[in-house]
């Protein structure tokens, strides 16, 4: 499975715990749902990824923030991460962008060889 199939096999999943559940649930029910959904599409997952915060390698703060969902998707010779944050809201902002963009940024830092964003 490459990159664009993996995240179209994850926004079904999210649409199928949409359909099912509806609106209106806090984000850790979506979250439940979604690793449901996503383990019986046999998609390889992680959730809650703590994402220490860091200066100059070094942590600061072992736990800063926890990454939702990060999928991983094996590439030739590399696993490939694609991140992902779970939104209760009528509309994504540049607030939530940036949160995802820091995300990634963050576990640029923890990747091991053969591993990207």
């Amino acid at each position: 499975m490459n990159v664009e199939e993996a995240i179209q096999k994850v926004l079904d999943c999210a649409a199928d715990v949409y359909s099912e559940i509806g609106e209106g649930y806090e984000e850790a029910t979506y979250e439940k749902a979604m690793e449901i959904a996503l383990r019986q599409a046999g998609i390889v997952f992680e959730t809650q990824r703590v994402i220490p915060l860091t200066y100059r390698g070094i942590i600061v703060r072992d736990a800063w923030d926890k990454i939702d969902l990060v999928v991983w998707v094996a590439d030739k010779d590399s696993r490939i991460a694609i991140v992902a944050d779970f939104k209760c809201l009528p509309e994504i902002t540049e607030k939530e962008m940036k949160q995802v963009e820091r995300y990634k940024f963050s576990l640029e830092k923890q990747l091991k060889p053969g591993e990207k964003v």
